[in-house]
């Protein structure tokens, strides 16, 4: 079910807003993916990586901890 955008705002900011902003990430995500197989150009791979890594990086929420150690 997709929350809609009045019901995220009923919620209080604190919990509203790391919602929205992972919910954006993850559609954008799966606008990348989308296109595996439809043979896009390097430009279009490139703007939609651009897209994705921007939003994560801009995102006010911390980051994961390093599971790789």
């Amino acid at each position: 079910m997709k929350p809609s955008r009045v019901e995220l705002s009923n919620l209080p900011r604190v919990i509203g807003a790391p919602i929205t902003v992972a919910w954006n990430a993850k559609e954008d995500l799966l606008d990348l993916l989308a296109t595996a197989r439809t043979r896009p150009n390097r430009e279009q791979v490139r703007d939609l990586l651009y897209r994705f890594y921007r939003r994560c990086a801009d995102a006010p929420m911390p980051t994961f901890p390093n599971c790789s150690a």
